[in-house]
């Protein structure tokens, strides 16, 4: 087993086994999977180890993080002179030659290889050039040819072009062909795939401006020394599921999982300071369930379309082919530059010649012994490398998916090739299913359709949706399909199966219902090979329902006078009324409108005696159908208030937010009452638990002095957030607590 190795239980149950399943019904799915649990067992117990060896080189601004700070993305602009017309050429569906014939000119004989398919309509191709007269890139950046256009109508070929480029290069330089992007001022390395002494030759499916770039040996092996790094870490960047493939990618999606890490890492679409790992566990959803694989669905459709829609299976060998031109040294070296002068992690792919097969994997280091690796078949981990040594690589050990590898079915592969990013891959097509993704329609185009369905009376059989109420406490489910498919079902994070009768016997209150579903894509009852479809979750309420949102029609909020005071004393104590702040009374119930399960309110408050002014507070959140510590109750409360008084004059505005999450029944009760009131009964004093079991409070506070009163206050502007709720010290050192009630009445 190798170490480092990252897979969990449930899809290496799944993939590990499903792959090569020969299975007639459930009942040998459930037999397969059980044999398959100490195989997916080994590969799940040393994910800890990994994530734990990772976090020394995770950026410092991340959790447990340490020392690395992501770079910022190098940026700059290139002068030009005249431009100078080339070539123009229509190229048939056929495919075509283009090549420049302008003699004396430094591009003559510049040759662009269109191959038969890679477009489905005749092109216009042309070329142009212009000098470079002078760029911001720094000393790194040397151009050894005018800046290349060439202009075909834009988009993707279906098939990788080659272009073979003049280009003198002197003896103890490197040189290799750049994208210049005029909107960005950034710079993209291009596929490499042959040097010689006049000319360097590259690969890509599009264009738009182009050069290219040397370095001297001496400089760039200085640079090695130290080791060129993107910032890019496993662990933080990469997605925190491994590489099983799907319904639509059975031989695994390494290269939609590579590409879309590598797009999230470069393109920011959550914005600087994100870090992909474990981000979208659960879908992004509450609560994360970093153990449990399946209910990642977005991330595994995502990875699985990106990879069809490359049709990776034709594509990757053919761009492989074209790039057998360029040497281990040339392609060590293109990894290096290229990340020197981007700052970005770069996309390597490798071929196993004995059968074929590909892989595809990020590179985010660079250093005089190799290339460190970000392998989507063991996420998370930072010691996955590919050697280099005397101008060779050494074959690198992995396989098409992490399924195969636990299974023993690792491959060695031999090439190793530089395929930079958008050369290969239509960058915009990703960021399309990146909002498909964000929107949870990713996959709907590709994978089957199904549905989950229930049977509330007999004779009537509805969709399965969330939120759903049952008659019954042994609901009738049903999976609806036209294709060969098998389900597993978790009650609560449980693997419970249908009873024998097709109904899941539910417990009282809200049921966390689970649905993994699985397709065979060999359609083969005899050998089936079973892969991911899906998996969602349905919250079903089954016995007695709570009185609907509308029958609770205040939020009422509590300041208590100390840390630690019980509850119940501090309700006796005040009778329901709340003391003031600040020299504005507090009506502490504040009336409520609801929308579905949301909530929002406000209140205008009322001065305390001696003062004048205005003020309000403003209450909006979402409350769970059955309150409990799976399903948290989430309040804002904003509020502003301006008064004057003999004492003090003053200005205020800001929020109070604080969200409680996972608090264990043991020790604390969120309950309805015989009253119709939702409230937090602490079974330790209030106060201690808020402290132990409250998630975030964050305040904020603006306080301008308006110039009268006894006592001057200087203007306060800050943020106090407290994730650990702890004590903390001044300022916002938090002297009281909070309390909320959702109440049908006033007392």
């Amino acid at each position: 087993m190798l170490r480092g190795t990252t897979a969990r239980p449930v899809l290496a149950v799944l993939c590990c086994t499903l792959l090569f399943a020969s299975l007639p019904g459930c009942d040998s799915v459930d037999e397969f999977i059980e044999e398959a649990e100490d195989v997916a067992q080994d590969v799940g117990d040393v994910v800890k180890d990994v994530v734990d060896e990772a976090k020394d080189l995770i950026p410092s601004d991340t959790p447990g993080g340490a020392s690395t700070e992501r770079p910022a993305t190098p940026t700059g602009d290139i002068s030009t002179g005249p431009t100078v017309q080339l070539a123009s050429q229509v190229v048939e569906p056929s495919g075509g030659t283009i090549v420049v014939s302008k003699p004396g000119d430094p591009l003559d004989g510049l040759t662009i290889e269109v191959p038969s398919g890679a477009y489905d309509s005749a092109r216009q191709f042309n070329i142009s050039s212009t000098p470079v007269t002078g760029h911001t890139f720094g000393e790194n950046f040397n151009p050894l040819t005018p800046l290349i256009k060439v202009e075909n109508g834009g988009g993707y070929s279906t098939q990788p072009m080659t272009v073979t480029i003049p280009c003198h290069v002197t003896a103890g330089t490197f040189a290799m062909a750049f994208f210049y992007d005029t909107d960005t001022g950034t710079l993209e390395g291009m596929p490499l795939a042959a040097v010689d002494a006049g000319s360097i030759t590259v690969e890509t499916r599009h264009f738009s401006w182009f050069t290219i770039s040397g370095i001297q040996n001496e400089v760039l092996d200085s640079l090695l020394k130290k080791g060129i790094d993107s910032g890019f870490r496993p662990g933080a960047d990469d997605w925190q599921f491994p590489n099983y493939g799907s319904y639509i990618a059975p031989d695994g999606h390494c290269v939609g999982q590579s590409l879309t890490a590598l797009y999230y890492y470069c393109e920011r679409p959550d914005g600087p300071d994100s870090f992909l790992w474990g981000l979208y566990d659960n879908n992004g959803n509450e609560p994360a369930t970093p153990a449990f694989d399946a209910d990642d669905s977005y991330g595994f459709r995502l990875a699985s379309t990106v990879n069809q829609d490359i049709d990776w299976s034709s594509f990757q060998n053919q761009f492989l082919y074209q790039l057998r031109g360029a040497s281990d040294a040339h392609t060590f070296k293109a990894f290096a530059y290229a990340m020197k002068l981007t700052g970005e992690p770069q996309e390597v792919g490798i071929y196993c010649g004995a059968d074929g097969s590909g892989h595809d994997m990020i590179v985010y280091r660079v250093d005089t012994k190799g290339l460190s690796i970000a392998d989507p078949n063991f996420p998370g981990n930072t010691e996955r490398r590919i050697e280099y040594a005397n101008g060779k690589f050494s074959p690198y050990n992995s396989g098409t998916n992490a399924a195969e590898i636990a299974a023993g079915n690792g491959r060695t592969f031999e090439t190793i090739q530089y395929c930079a990013k958008t050369a290969t891959v239509d960058w915009n097509k990703i960021a399309q299913r990146w909002s498909e993704f964000k929107d949870g329609t990713i996959g709907d185009d590709r994978f089957p359709d199904y549905s989950v369905q229930v049977q509330p009376s007999p004779g009537v059989v509805q969709d399965l949706e969330d939120g759903y109420v049952s008659p019954t406490r042994d609901m009738p489910l049903f999976l609806v399909r036209q294709f060969p498919a098998n389900w597993r079902l978790y009650l609560n994070g449980v693997e419970t199966p249908l009873a024998p009768d097709g109904t899941i016997r539910l417990a009282d209150g809200n049921n966390r219902l689970g649905v993994l579903v699985i397709g065979d894509v060999a359609n083969n009852p005899q050998q089936p090979n079973w892969q991911y479809i899906d998996f969602k979750y349905f919250n079903v309420v089954y016995g007695e329902e709570e009185p609907a949102p509308s029958d609770i029609p205040f939020v009422t909020l509590f300041v208590e006078g100390q840390p630690g005071q019980a509850y119940d004393t501090f309700r006796e104590a005040h009778n329901y009324s709340g003391p003031g702040w600040f020299g504005v009374k507090i009506d502490n119930y504040v009336p409520i409108t609801w929308k579905g399960l949301n909530f929002s309110g406000s209140l205008t408050l009322e001065p305390s005696e001696g003062a004048t002014g205005t003020g309000s507070v403003v209450v909006s959140g979402h409350l769970s159908r059955v309150p409990d510590p799976v399903h948290p109750v989430l309040l804002t409360v904003n509020y502003t208030r301006t008064y004057d008084s003999v004492q003090y004059d003053v200005h205020e505005t800001g929020y109070v937010f604080y969200v409680i999450t996972d608090i264990p029944l043991d020790c604390n009760e969120i309950a309805l009452n015989s009253g119709s009131e939702i409230r937090s009964v602490y079974k330790e004093s209030s106060g201690a638990a808020m402290q132990k079991y409250l998630t975030s409070l964050e305040y904020r506070l603006d306080a301008t002095w308006l110039g009268e009163g006894t006592y001057i206050l200087p203007d306060q502007d800050w943020t106090y957030t407290d994730t650990t709720c702890s004590s903390a010290g001044a300022p916002g050192e938090r002297q009281t607590e909070f309390t909320i009630i959702f109440s049908s009445s006033r007392p």
